[in-house]
């Protein structure tokens, strides 16, 4: 028995040692659990002291990125400016000849059936200066015979039936495929201003001058017995016009029928700022007439929708401008066509029936507009008619 005991004491022992690793192990799994819970908790406890300074850091990255995008946006301005000063001084050494029928160019100009009077260039209503291959050399896709202009030579190969005449700086425009790179550069001002600027043109009878107004309309088909011409650019001011009359006289045109000033009032300049841009304009338009003989007709600015942002503002602004505007072509001997009591409701608004966003007139709208300005747009050409049949009457008597 004694003998049994003794060697069933050693198991317990085993056993006993079994169980004192077994809670030694529980114990080393609990306190490494412990230590990873704690080491949580500090990095939580850190992140959330370092937190400010990471939203400061964030918060100053994003202030960089908006000063960047703000140079950009003055660099981006800066070079708009100085390529429209280059448009226009490479348009003022274009010359308008003084009648048509003269130089060499053998190419037919556009057929006046087609009703694009001012080429393939131009394609269509909307005005697209990208329609057609300039490097093909078609004098009615704007590009420049070979030649200098600036020579002097009796057949100048430069000029046509257009009565127009492109310099060499022009032509290696469009050699070098520039005007397709301004194309895709710039905005769509720019873009129809360089089309008005390096176009072949001719004597116009009527050109209408302003901002989308003007240009949404086919002028050509309101007054198809005449040679008309549209440069109106959409979004255009009053300054805007100012800049670019020199590429409107490559036209020759006898008559400009003027409508801008909307885009200044809903842009937010003041009344007086308007109306000191416009005298500008004015004045200069008065030095053309005097010089060229052009006639000036001034429509009024047109009232907005109720839909419009600030509406009552730039209704009531809008009305000064205008009054202001008729005083200084009184002074100025021009022509002041007042349209405001026919495109306005009861509320001095634009009437509904003639617009469709509080801006931009529709068909019906162009209707009224044509019949308000048929007896400006036709007299004097009436008088030219009945002369010209007079002596054909009597060349046919004799």
């Amino acid at each position: 028995m004694e003998r049994e005991e003794r060697r069933r004491r050693p198991g317990r022992r085993k056993n006993k040692n079994g169980a004192l690793l077994v809670v030694i192990v529980v114990l080393l799994v609990l306190g490494v659990v412990e230590l990873a819970l704690l080491l949580h908790q500090k990095k939580q406890i850190r992140e959330l002291t370092n937190g400010p300074e990471y939203v400061t850091a964030q918060l100053t990255e994003a202030q960089q990125e908006v000063e960047d995008l703000r140079v950009q946006a003055e660099n981006y301005k800066d070079e708009r400016d100085a390529y429209l000063e280059q448009l226009n001084e490479l348009s003022a050494g274009a010359e308008v000849l003084p009648g048509a029928n003269v130089g060499t160019v053998e190419a037919e100009p556009a057929d006046p059936a087609t009703g694009n009077e001012e080429g393939a260039l131009i394609g269509g209503e909307e005005g697209n200066p990208q329609e057609g291959n300039p490097e093909e050399g078609n004098p009615e896709e704007g590009n420049p015979q070979e030649g200098n202009p600036e020579e002097g030579s009796g057949e100048d190969e430069t000029t046509g039936e257009s009565g127009y005449m492109i310099v060499e700086d022009v032509k290696r425009i469009y050699e070098d495929n520039r005007y397709q790179q301004f194309a895709k550069e710039n905005d769509p001002y720019d873009t129809k201003q360089y089309m008005y600027a390096t176009v072949y043109s001719y004597p116009t009878d009527v050109v209408f001058l302003g901002d989308s107004l003007i240009e949404r309309c086919n002028w050509n088909e309101l007054f198809p017995d005449l040679n008309v011409k549209n440069r109106g650019i959409g979004g255009d001011t009053v300054n805007g016009v100012l800049v670019r009359l020199n590429t409107v006289m490559k036209t020759q045109p006898k008559k400009i029928f003027l409508m801008v000033g909307v885009n200044n009032l809903m842009n937010g300049n003041s009344v007086d700022q308007i109306v000191e841009d416009y005298g500008r304009l004015l004045d200069e338009l008065v030095e053309l007439r005097d010089e060229e003989g052009v006639k000036i007709y001034v429509e009024s600015i047109l009232p907005v929708g109720p839909e419009m942002k600030n509406a009552s503002r730039i209704i009531l602004d809008g009305r000064e401008v205008n009054s202001r505007v008729k005083e200084m072509c009184a002074d100025r001997d021009i022509t002041y066509i007042d349209l405001t009591d026919a495109f306005s409701n009861e509320d001095l608004a634009l009437n509904s029936d003639f617009g469709y966003d509080g801006v931009h007139i529709n068909a019906r709208g162009y209707r009224v507009l044509r019949d308000k300005l048929e007896s400006y747009v036709y007299e004097d050409f009436e008088d030219e008619n009945n002369e010209e049949d007079q002596n054909e009457n009597s060349e046919n008597n004799e």
